[in-house]
This record gives C-alpha cells, sequence and structure tokens, in this order.
C-alpha cells in the first residue's frame, strides 16, 4: 500500500490467480520483460507443471532467481524481523505471527520435557543459528535462530 506495508487481496485465492493478478498489474504500468526476464519471472517457484524431460523450460536467469527464492524462503525463513531495530521494512509482518520457524513450544522428542528445561549450544555468531538441547535428557530438540 502507499505506506509500504504488505497487504493481501483475499479474492485472490490461488497461485494461478495471483500470477495472473500480478502480471496484469506489470501491464497496466507498462513494464516490459524481454524473454529471459519473463522466463525467469514465470520460474521464480521452479518448473512446476512446465517440466520437461526433453528440453530445459528454465533458463539460467531462471535458475538463479529461483534459488533466490528458494534460499530466502527456506534457508532463511525468520525475515523480516519487524521485532528486530534496523529491519528495512516498514510494516513487514511474519505470515504465521511466530517468529520462531521452529516453534518455541517444541516438546524433547525423547522425554517430552517443555522448553523451560531447554538449553541453547553450538550458536555461530556468524549465521546467528544454534541449537536447543534437553537438559534433562540431554536430546537434540530443534534448530534455533537468534535473529
Amino acid at each position: 500500500d502507499q505506506d509500504d506495508r504488505q497487504t493481501s487481496v483475499t479474492h485472490l485465492t490461488d497461485k494461478v490467480q495471483r500470477s495472473h493478478f500480478r502480471w496484469s498489474l506489470l501491464e497496466h504500468y507498462g513494464v516490459q520483460f524481454n524473454a529471459r526476464q519473463r522466463n525467469a519471472m514465470e520460474n521464480a517457484e521452479g518448473e512446476l507443471d512446465r517440466y520437461r524431460a526433453d528440453r530445459r523450460t528454465m533458463w539460467p536467469l531462471g535458475a538463479l532467481v529461483h534459488m533466490s527464492d528458494l534460499t530466502s524462503a527456506r534457508q532463511f525463513p525468520e525475515y523480516p524481523r519487524p521485532d528486530r531495530h534496523g529491519d528495512g521494512w516498514r510494516g513487514a509482518e511474519r505470515a504465521t505471527g511466530n517468529h520462531d520457524t521452529y516453534g518455541n513450544d517444541t516438546l524433547c522428542p525423547d522425554c517430552g520435557c517443555s522448553p523451560a528445561v531447554h538449553e541453547r549450544r553450538n550458536f555461530d555468531e556468524m549465521m546467528r543459528l544454534g541449537d536447543v538441547y534437553c537438559t534433562n535428557c540431554g536430546a537434540f530438540v530443534r534448530t534455533w535462530d537468534s535473529g
């Protein structure tokens, strides 16, 4: 919207409708793509039903865009972080409303202890990741992202 906040269009209920909507907006505003750029946009989420064993449907730029989409969604799912000062995306919200992708209420898989008796170990300062272990039985519980 005009305040740089993410908004949802509730009548677009599936990926096909959302894709048509995006392309119609781009066309409306006169945005044009060359063949490589269009292929990259079409393949951002993968080849999906366009996959063919006998020829490549995703071109190199499409592969780069797809890898970027995959990385942002799966390797760094904790961002944007509106609860952290300095996150540049004003009005950002997590779709789940939970900043801890792995769940901060995860019970120990071995003994069932609550998070109250879990501790963080093996924290990597550069990646801002660590592990959560149960102090009762010593079992690995989950990965932790400090954001």
